[in-house]
């Protein structure tokens, strides 16, 4: 017993020279090394989390809204950027061409997070989990912009 216990304290004390040696030894005044860069992500989406048959439904729906929303929003500036430059007989005064292009700067500036925060991302997170509750926050917040379309339109 009391060579076991010989052997225990030998091996603690040279476990603890070896993490010494390493750098590896943390105590309470020093604190953890850190693990990770300066700047940290906002938001981390990995699709690799997403299992089975939804792995493929949610990197549709990442293509889809990247494609349709965020390349219809930037189309959107241009196209009035364009027309606001080029088109200057037009039958619209210069301050509502200049309203016109800070409003579609603006839905670039707001719209797409806002957009990434209220549909996509609760959509990911309930393809992630696939728990109910998260389908019916998807679907609720999926509504937002439809309603935004109709009362815009």
């Amino acid at each position: 017993m009391r060579q076991r216990e010989e052997e225990l304290a030998r091996r603690e004390a040279e476990l603890q020279k070896r993490e010494q040696e390493l750098g590896g030894a943390t105590d309470e005044t020093s604190g953890p090394k850190p693990n990770f860069p300066i700047c940290y992500p906002i938001v981390y989406h990995n699709p690799l989390a997403i299992e089975g048959k939804h792995r493929k439904i949610s990197a549709f729906a990442s293509l889809i809204w990247t494609a349709v929303f965020a390349v219809m929003l930037l189309l959107n500036f241009g196209v009035s950027l364009t027309s606001a430059i080029l088109y200057p007989q037009a039958s619209m005064s210069p301050l509502e061409r200049v309203q016109y292009v800070v409003l579609s700067f603006l839905f670039i500036v707001i719209g797409l997070p806002a957009h990434f925060i209220l549909v996509y991302w609760p959509y990911y997170q309930c393809m992630r989990t696939a728990h109910i509750f998260r389908f019916i926050i998807c679907f609720i917040t999926g509504i937002i912009p439809i309603a935004f379309s109709f009362v815009t339109f």
